[in-house]
């Protein structure tokens, strides 16, 4: 059920994930999250910062766990759970390979989207606005980035290829041919 967009984003919050082997059924990887309390409607138990939005590597190796409140990724392999990472952002996808996210974060009062490598955080492309939906290319860790204005009054889709170039593909419901 989505719930109030935080920071001007429409997301569903997350209260508990498997991961599941289609060729086996078997279910690699289980994890619930405490849903805690927003805003007073109670559910659960725990603090506000225990909400989480997660996203998925396109093989399912590494998922990113985003804390709707205390503005931290982690990012855990699977099927172990093990923390791999951890930075400053809410993470909207994953490229192909799983090596980079397209990451939204707060920088001196305003919010960027950035694509990086998240095991060190290396900066491969940025903008402005947030960063909303990830579309990994095959084979390759060229991500389609959807960001929007924090108001919601324009939204783009850009193309950030491997070499962090980048072109805007739609702007505002237009498309363009790069």
């Amino acid at each position: 059920m989505p719930h109030w967009p935080p920071g001007g984003t429409r997301y569903l919050i997350t209260s508990e994930i498997q991961v599941v082997n289609l060729s086996t059924g078997a279910i690699e990887y289980e994890h619930q999250y405490p849903l805690g309390n927003l805003g007073g409607q109670l559910i659960g138990t725990g603090p506000r910062g225990d909400w989480v939005l997660v996203a998925s590597s396109p093989d399912g190796g590494y998922l990113a766990e985003s804390g709707v409140f205390n503005g931290k990724t982690i990012i855990r392999e699977v099927p172990t759970g093990r923390e791999l990472a951890s930075f400053p952002g809410s993470v909207a996808g994953f490229s192909w390979d799983g090596s980079r996210v397209a990451v939204s974060l707060s920088v001196s009062g305003t919010t960027e989207s950035r694509v990086i490598t998240w095991a060190d955080q290396r900066v491969i492309w940025r903008g402005p606005g947030i960063a909303q939906s990830a579309l990994a290319r095959p084979n390759t860790s060229d991500l389609l980035v959807g960001r929007s204005s924090v108001a919601g009054d324009w939204y783009d889709q850009v193309v950030v290829r491997e070499d962090g170039t980048s072109s805007v593909v739609v702007m505002n419901g237009r498309v363009w041919s790069p």
